[in-house]
């Protein structure tokens, strides 16, 4: 294994890599699953709140957006109830209008930062010089007013290449010393 199981909780769960890279996140509150939500929500007047536990969002039709406090719950009894658990707690987000279109996964091996095409952004640059990890995914999109912003980190390991060509990421891992 290239991480060490701190180096991987590090990346794989949203609260440890979030206080370095949180400039370029959406705002997120972390909670226990047990939490009492709209309390820690209040005061924030956020246009909606995107719910995930510590590693993944709602995959199904309904989503992982609670467009009131009220709706936080709902959203993670349904994490709960299709993934069958809730990894580590929850994490409420800031919801933003993203442009999905743009999303691009990003590696980072050594603290060099990979992109399919030969363009790292520096927001990517940044984060692949302050995470202390051997190896990581990234994931940015743009916000609708242009603006990139970083999704998520993963670990390495388990991260699916998504748009990279089995090609691009053996030529990845060939460039490294």
């Amino acid at each position: 294994m290239k991480t060490s199981a701190e180096e991987y909780r590090r990346c794989h769960y949203l609260p440890e890599w979030y206080p370095v890279c949180e400039a370029w996140t959406p705002e997120t509150i972390v909670a226990e699953r047990s939490a009492d939500f709209v309390s820690l929500v209040s005061g924030k007047n956020w246009p909606a709140y995107f719910v995930k536990d510590y590693v993944k969002s709602l995959t199904t039709q309904r989503g992982s957006v609670a467009q009131t406090p009220e709706g936080i719950a709902e959203v993670v009894s349904l994490i709960a109830q299709y993934r069958g658990s809730v990894e580590g707690g929850i994490c409420i987000r800031k919801f933003e209008e993203l442009r999905p279109e743009t999303e691009e996964r990003y590696f980072v091996l050594n603290r060099k930062a990979f992109s399919r095409d030969g363009n790292v952004p520096a927001l990517v640059a940044e984060v692949a010089e302050r995470v202390s990890s051997p190896f990581f995914s990234v994931d940015t999109v743009l916000d609708a007013s242009g603006q990139l912003r970083l999704i998520e980190l993963g670990d390495g390991q388990v991260s699916d290449r998504k748009k990279w060509t089995p090609a691009q990421f053996a030529a990845m891992l060939q460039n490294q010393p």
